[in-house]
């Protein structure tokens, strides 16, 4: 299985609502398995320094891709929701939607309660810029985990995890 194919298996699973802990637990050790299986990892010490290196970009790759689906499911691209037709629409697509996070967002929430509230449209403008800088932040934390992780691969590994 390659990350991308971990990464699909991971979606269905929140998506059918199979996200318990240990359902998450089981496709992240399936994933990290089969991953070090395509990095030919034998070396157990090895192992244990690239492995969580590497389940950080996969739970962060999840989000990301969760989040482009959720935008190409409104007809609209990762730079912006111009599919929407106003912002109050793209609000309630990503409050319904929601990010995958165990953890409750206070950002997402802010932007829920303004949608509860039915905030006027600087409020909401506001909680969705608060969501778009959220995620762009996300986005950052990607990148770094990715320098992260081919700090400690070898080119090999690197350019398999590339394919």
């Amino acid at each position: 299985m390659n990350l991308k194919a971990g990464l699909i298996l991971a979606g269905c699973v929140v998506a059918l609502g199979l996200g318990s802990t240990n359902a998450k637990a089981q496709v992240n050790d399936e994933i990290l398995e089969a991953q070090r299986k395509s990095l030919s990892v034998t070396n157990d010490d090895e192992w244990k320094v690239i492995s969580p290196k590497l389940l950080r970009v996969v739970q962060l790759k999840m989000e990301a891709h969760f989040v482009e689906a959720l935008s190409l499911s409104y007809g609209t691209s990762m730079g912006g929701f111009g599919g929407f037709g106003s912002s109050e629409a793209m609000a309630r697509a990503l409050a319904f939607h929601g990010p995958l996070h165990a953890a409750p967002d206070p950002v997402e929430d802010a932007l829920r309660k303004a949608l509860d509230d039915e905030a006027p449209k600087a409020d909401l403008n506001a909680a969705v810029a608060g969501v778009e800088a959220a995620r762009q932040q996300k986005q950052a934390d990607l990148t770094q985990a990715q320098s992260a992780l081919r700090q400690v691969l070898a080119p090999r590994q690197a350019a398999v995890l590339e394919s």
